[in-house]
């Protein structure tokens, strides 16, 4: 599908194609021209994205790929599934050096922190974990709240996670003491994704409720509600100005919003089917979509 004429910049410039099945995951690696990506066909693929190359297949997972992320060395990878588990990859060759259990159902979402170290996982059986990311071993265990858990993040300086999911609340945790700090209430049904905004002030949660809702983080305060999307919002992400962010939806557009007014600037048709992730690579120039079609389109602003 074409960008709309609506003076857009955004370009479309690869499709990847590959996966088996629907594409859930995306992450691009902020050091070099590499993105990956996770799907319900249990594997993990990584792509030169400048040359449209699959540089590996990774097999390991026996069920669906929910998530995946790349330290900021961009050395590491890590993936969750529906086989409970959590793994930790080597970029470079994509040789699996751990494989973390303790979750009891799907694990449907990881984050990294900013200090290189720690591993969050959010999981259908109610709870956060915490791991080490070099050794691969489990640090604390965050008691379950009400419902599955769909989407996790790192706040504060790693002194925080922000949670959200089938209780249609974002929650924020003090991570030094496992504790529940707020519960943000605004959704109507299932949060399916939290980013945090880069200078780590604000809270966006894309929701089953076809809304976006922009949050303060130190409040709690409801800043924003985002609406335009006509079915569930799947994904959400800040651009590194922050001023921005992106949302991808089960109705297969990108919508691009203004965080400060919470304003629509600009709707996408990306994909015929749902959107089921977004991720904005580090320049903020380069947009990947992921998408039940099975593909991932990279997209490109050009003036």
């Amino acid at each position: 599908s074409q960008p709309p004429s609506s003076g857009l910049g955004w370009q479309p410039i690869t499709t990847l194609k590959g996966h088996q099945s629907w594409v859930t995951a995306l992450a691009f690696n902020a050091q070099q021209p590499v993105l990956v990506s996770g799907s319900l066909d249990d594997s993990v693929r990584i792509w030169n994205w400048q040359t449209g190359d699959l540089l590996h297949t990774l097999k390991g997972h026996v069920r669906g790929v929910n998530a995946v992320a790349i330290d900021r060395r961009g050395q590491l990878l890590v993936s969750c599934g529906d086989d409970a588990t959590v793994k930790i990859w080597h970029l470079g060759d994509g040789s699996l050096r751990y494989t973390l259990k303790g979750h009891l159902r799907d694990v449907n979402a990881i984050a990294l922190g900013h200090g290189g170290n720690l591993v969050a996982s959010a999981s259908e059986d109610g709870t956060l974990k915490l791991w080490n990311l070099s050794r691969g071993t489990l640090l604390k265990t965050l008691p379950g709240s009400a419902g599955m858990l769909k989407t996790v993040a790192f706040a504060a300086a790693d002194q925080r996670l922000v949670s959200g999911g089938l209780d249609n609340t974002v929650r924020i945790w003090d991570v030094q003491t496992a504790t529940t700090l707020q519960v943000l209430v605004g959704h109507t049904n299932t949060v399916n994704q939290v980013a945090i905004s880069p200078d780590g002030r604000a809270i966006a949660s894309a929701s089953k409720d076809r809304t976006v809702r922009l949050w303060d983080l130190n409040t709690g305060t409801l800043l924003h509600t985002l609406q335009g999307h006509t079915q569930e919002v799947n994904t959400v992400a800040f651009f590194p100005d922050g001023q921005r962010l992106v949302s991808g939806s089960s109705d297969g557009t990108l919508r691009f919003w203004h965080s400060k007014d919470g304003t629509l600037k600009d709707t996408l048709s990306a994909h015929i089917n749902p959107v089921h992730q977004v991720a904005v690579q580090a320049g903020g120039k380069m947009l990947a979509s992921a998408s039940a079609d099975k593909t991932i389109k990279l997209w490109q602003w050009q003036r």
